[in-house]
């Protein structure tokens, strides 16, 4: 049996019905690898021979065609893109970590548009994390952020404030990297204490059809959620449930009407809030600090940490396909 064409491993039988060279696990394999193998992907003549031969991934027989452009959502469309898997699946996160293993080193461009000149010094260890095992680039500004966006083809692109909100052209640019070329962004470190929380909404609703909604600001400890230590596990996913926290004290921006599937930390139960000021109280357990959702060919993570965690790094380090 074929490797797969994104993740190496032995592939299902599902193979490419454009060129038919190229196979894969599954459709979200195909979606991740499709902004590469599209470069190279030529169609194969059909023939009588070769119709007759080839089925759809419905079928029931030993090797299934998956069509290329097709699943990739367009910008243009006018259905949102679905950003939730069913129960039974792995959740987003979990799946884009398998993907991502094996690959060439990976590419990262920060996007800081009102970068403050402390968050090198109060993230070093997540940066100089980043810088090491990634291609690591930074914008500063809206042209550099569009043009690096354009010019590197990025993997992840992690956006450290929320000046994005102000800024249209870049976060169309965003959208079109998640949704058509399979990119994944990330909102992280001031992101979440350093803007508007109505902003916050707005930059998940228009730029990716996303219902989030900002909640509750509070410390309480949160742990890994179910639908993350319920998954089925594969070499992959069982590095990432055991490596990452399975509970830890969090001050942090919480999300509201985030699909349960795309959760990955929620209020422990029978956490209160933490407060050297206030008595403790009960917290919302329907909220959520740390989100990862699938957005049409790609993925949308969320860490609503305000101060740097070394469990939070690990949890950002994982967003973006890579270890400390």
């Amino acid at each position: 049996m074929c490797g797969c064409g994104n993740c190496g491993m032995e592939a299902k039988g599902m193979k490419c019905s454009r060129c038919k060279k190229v196979y894969y696990c599954d459709r979200e394999c195909q979606k991740v690898h499709w902004p590469a193998h599209k470069k190279t992907c030529i169609p194969t003549p059909t023939t009588s021979s070769s119709s007759s031969s080839s089925s759809s991934i419905s079928t029931s027989t030993s090797t299934s065609s998956l069509s290329s452009p097709s699943p990739l959502p367009s910008s243009s469309s006018t259905t949102p893109p679905s950003t939730s898997t069913s129960l039974s699946s792995p959740c987003p996160l979990l799946r884009y970590y398998a993907q991502t293993q094996g690959g060439p080193k990976r590419v990262v461009l920060m996007i800081s548009l009102l970068k403050e000149s402390f968050l090198e010094e109060s993230y070093s260890v997540l940066f100089r994390a980043l810088r090491s095992k990634t291609t690591f680039h930074e914008a500063t500004t809206k042209a550099k952020a569009i043009h690096l966006l354009s010019s590197l083809s990025p993997n992840v692109v992690f956006v450290t404030d929320g000046a994005i909100s102000q800024h249209p052209v870049v976060l169309d640019a965003l959208r079109q990297f998640v949704r058509d070329d399979g990119g994944t962004v990330i909102f992280a470190c001031h992101f979440s204490g350093m803007t508007r929380l109505p902003d916050i909404t707005r930059v998940f609703l228009t730029g990716f059809n996303l219902p989030w909604k900002t909640g509750s600001y509070q410390r309480t400890t949160h742990s890994l959620h179910p639908t993350i230590l319920s998954s089925a596990s594969s070499p992959s996913t069982s590095l990432i449930k055991t490596r990452l926290a399975s509970s830890y004290s969090m001050k942090a921006v919480s999300l509201q009407d985030v699909d349960r599937n795309d959760v990955v930390y929620s209020p422990a139960s029978g956490a209160r809030t933490q407060s050297m000021v206030f008595a403790p109280a009960p917290v919302d357990m329907s909220e959520c600090p740390v989100a990862f959702a699938s957005v049409g060919a790609g993925y949308v993570g969320y860490l609503g940490d305000v101060n740097p965690e070394d469990e939070s790094d690990i949890v950002m380090l994982a967003m973006c396909g890579i270890w400390k």
